[in-house]
């Protein structure tokens, strides 16, 4: 049994009823698969009790805001204000290149695509005859080789921004699944030079920043804030346009 502590948790809030974490870069949220490790999950678990429950998720390699369920009623009412989409969520992003667009919306349909190494469904793709899904994005700053943007996500789609920027041509940092297979990977074997897409960031260049919510209990509106890792600090302080 892996053993953790309150320092492997950056509770933000908590009370008898929710949690309000920021979960780091790189930890799943749940076990997937044959791996049964470390994960969000099991650390909540273990400090707060078996009766707490995960009520919407973020990819491995994004961090930031996640409300917990401290029990399975709590995690019913937050169930139902996200389906109903009560819950509003706010993510800045970190791109590649020179982002063209003050704001606007990305309007693309999406569907799972199968692995070809195995039946897990891990990647969505476009798809006209998928679950409709939008993106709201703002620009908040940029330079020639990055961009910073603000998102919000009218719909909770797996991996949405990420493949909503990647299909304007501008993926996240670190974007594994969603840009031109193989040119972050090979560009140093074929031109001898450092690749553009080498960053220090140790994950995804996706941050959730902020989530608004109902409290189950007493209805009253609640705002979650979230600073991004310690290692987005160069990127947020270079000079910008």
């Amino acid at each position: 049994m892996i053993k953790h502590s309150l320092d492997h948790l950056c509770v933000v809030y908590q009370d008898e009823a929710i949690l309000a974490i920021n979960k780091p870069a790189g930890l799943l949220c749940h076990p997937v698969g044959h791996y049964q490790g470390d994960t969000l999950l099991a650390r909540v678990q273990y400090y707060f009790g078996k009766d707490a429950r995960l009520v919407h998720r973020l990819d491995q390699g994004t961090s930031g805001i996640m409300i917990i369920a401290r029990n399975m009623l709590v995690a019913q009412i937050l169930y139902e204000q996200f389906s109903s989409r009560k819950i509003q969520k706010e993510y800045i992003a970190l791109v590649y290149g020179r982002f063209p667009y003050e704001e606007g919306m990305v309007n693309l349909p999406l569907a799972s695509e199968k692995s070809q190494e195995s039946m897990i469904k891990i990647k969505m793709k476009g798809d006209p005859h998928g679950l409709p899904s939008l993106t709201t994005y703002k620009l908040i700053k940029r330079s020639d080789s990055y961009s910073l943007l603000k998102l919000h996500p009218e719909t909770g789609r797996k991996h949405q921004i990420r493949i909503h920027l990647a299909s304007l041509g501008y993926p996240v940092l670190n974007e594994p699944l969603y840009q031109h297979e193989g040119l972050p990977f090979l560009w140093e074997y074929y031109f001898s030079r450092k690749s553009p897409w080498q960053t220090p960031i140790k994950g995804l260049g996706l941050h959730a920043c902020q989530i608004d919510l109902q409290h189950p209990f007493s209805k009253d509106g609640l705002s979650f804030r979230a600073k991004p890792p310690e290692d987005w600090a160069n990127f947020l302080d270079q000079a910008w346009d």
